[in-house]
């Protein structure tokens, strides 16, 4: 048997105004972290997924849901410029459960938030924070 379930990156840092998101992403994530040892000695595996950005609907949705849909609009269409293919994405997927991984970091930019989350704990959130604060205006 095995248990997979799609986390994010944003599992691994929380992000301004994504808040809610970030949350659900983060539990995601320590979900699966306590699955994979309560049921790992019973051969069941536990596989969480932590995507990028991928080119998929989802940006138009948020765009539509969002409180400031130009602001939306305007990071969506910056991110959409590198986001990873859904093909590509699902067949990264399907060989990382196949292979019964833990986690799986799905495009670059899910591998690079993750390094420097790690590398730069408290350093990344002042960086964001810095960030939030030039946009915000």
């Amino acid at each position: 048997a095995h248990i997979a379930t799609t986390s994010s990156l944003a599992g691994f840092l929380g992000f301004p105004k994504q808040t809610s998101y970030c949350l659900t992403k983060a539990a995601v994530k320590g979900l699966n972290e306590a699955l994979y040892a309560e049921y790992k000695h019973q051969n069941i595996h536990v596989t969480s997924i932590h995507p990028g950005a991928i080119s998929t609907n989802i940006f138009n949705v948020a765009v539509e849901h969002s409180v400031d849909q130009k602001a939306s609009r305007q990071f969506f269409d910056k991110v959409q410029k590198f986001a990873m293919p859904a093909d590509k994405a699902a067949n990264i997927i399907v060989k990382a459960v196949e292979k019964r991984k833990m986690r799986i970091r799905v495009g670059m930019d899910s591998v690079l938030t993750d390094i420097a989350k790690r590398l730069m704990p408290v350093a990344m959130h002042k960086i964001l924070a810095k960030v939030y604060k030039k946009q915000a205006g």
